[in-house]
């Protein structure tokens, strides 16, 4: 209960438009105004229990809790900026205030630590009022200083040992927030920093192979674009040279084909980059039936059985959870020189997840070559042989992870291959 209230009041004004840096400033100076808040109500409280009457120091807590409570109000409207000058360039005014008023006998000097180890925090990254607020500070505790030992303060009182005593483990829970929570995000932070960095680097690597087919394999199929529309112009004017045209057409045509399909391939592989895929449940037998009915033609062309088990429904992306399914069946049509290619879909339920194997009794994969053809743009075949753009298998790896799931190929089987992946289910 307590611990909720807390994580609530930390995170007023705080949401998914709110970047994680200035999340962490607003989380902390959140924390030290409740610290402050709850502090000062409960001196107020002992004063007035001490005094039996309203006094000026009771009028000065209730003033500080009022500096917290607008701290609160400013994030709650999202006005960080405004919030972050209050607590480090108004309020130290107001505790200058208070020491002359009271001849810093209470402790209020402390708080003048406490406001440049926040105002330290709050201005990273900003040297112009990083300045400014120590310089404030320091021209603010002089003055204070010079008002006391030369006049006498507004108000003198006994020091309050217990108001002190209060007022001094506050300061330490203070700074106990800025050394270890403040300290704590920014590791989480800077370790999110270095997760991103290194995805950033991977995409790098990506890019770089991406550059590469574009410069190498989509210049192939171009070319023969080129120079068989060349050699076509040039034989129009012979009449005996028709059949010959039919044959170049034909070339170019499935040129360009394989050229679309390389530029599907890597729109489909880049698109898998997205962070937040709209998600919905998913009937893996309706994609199986669907895939069969839209492959009639080549399951019948190559006598294929498909054998499977009742498979369930999955929480996930169903345009993308398809195109797993379509590129390891077509790949264990692809790679199988059966009479009769036969593949078989098995499902196991464990811990709200649908494991699920793909088997067919194809040239199989040997073990050596397992994590090399998730790799993208690798190819184990001559396009001659087997045709391709070696992104199919990587495809899937991108989207079984997408869905926090898994895959991988069983070890070397001389009968076909194995693939083995796991999907959420759905909680419907």
């Amino acid at each position: 209960m307590i611990k909720s209230s807390w994580d609530n009041l930390s995170s007023i004004g705080l949401d998914a438009t709110v970047s994680k840096r200035e999340g962490i400033k607003v989380k902390l100076l959140n924390q030290i105004s409740g610290v402050a808040f709850f502090t000062t109500i409960l001196l107020a409280v002992i004063t007035l229990a001490l005094e039996k009457k309203p006094t000026p120091i009771l009028m000065q807590n209730i003033h500080t809790a009022l500096f917290a409570l607008c701290v609160f109000g400013l994030h709650y409207h999202k006005l960080f900026t405004l919030a972050r000058n209050v607590a480090c360039l108004t309020f130290p005014f107001w505790v200058c205030f208070i020491i002359m008023k009271d001849g810093g006998i209470i402790g209020q000097s402390k708080i003048f630590i406490l406001c440049t180890l926040l105002a330290l925090i709050q201005y990273e990254g900003q040297k112009k009022l990083r300045l400014l607020s120590l310089l404030l500070i320091i021209v603010l505790t002089i003055c204070s200083s010079l008002y006391i030992a030369n006049f006498h303060p507004l108000l003198f009182r006994n020091i309050n040992i217990l108001g002190d005593t209060i007022l001094t483990l506050a300061a330490i829970m203070i700074v106990n927030f800025i050394v270890t929570f403040y300290q704590r995000d920014i590791k989480e932070y800077s370790l999110e920093q270095d997760r991103l960095v290194k995805k950033l680097e991977f995409k790098n690597e990506e890019l770089e192979r991406f550059a590469y087919i574009t410069s190498h394999d989509l210049k192939e199929p171009t070319r023969n674009i080129e120079s068989f529309a060349s050699l076509l112009k040039k034989n129009m004017s012979d009449k005996e040279s028709c059949v010959k045209d039919l044959k170049l057409i034909e070339v170019i045509d499935n040129s360009a084909k394989r050229m679309s399909t390389m530029i599907d391939s890597i729109l489909k592989f880049s698109r898998l980059d997205q962070n937040e895929l709209p998600i919905e449940e998913v009937a893996l037998e309706e994609l199986l039936n669907e895939f069969k009915e839209s492959h009639s033609q080549l399951l019948q062309d190559k006598k294929v059985i498909i054998q499977s088990d009742k498979l369930p429904k999955i929480s996930g992306n169903k345009l993308f959870i398809s195109l797993l399914f379509q590129n390891l069946l077509e790949n264990s049509i692809k790679y199988n020189e059966s009479a009769i290619p036969t593949i078989e879909i098995a499902c196991q339920v464990k811990n709200d997840y649908a494991v699920i194997s793909v088997v067919d009794n194809g040239i199989g994969i040997e073990d050596e070559f397992k994590d090399y053809i998730f790799e993208p743009f690798r190819r184990l075949h001559s396009r001659a042989k087997y045709e391709g753009t070696g992104l199919g298998l990587s495809i899937c790896k991108k989207i079984v992870e997408s869905h926090s799931g898994t895959i991988r190929l069983e070890p070397y089987n001389k009968n076909g291959s194995t693939f083995i992946f796991n999907l959420p289910l759905s909680q419907n």
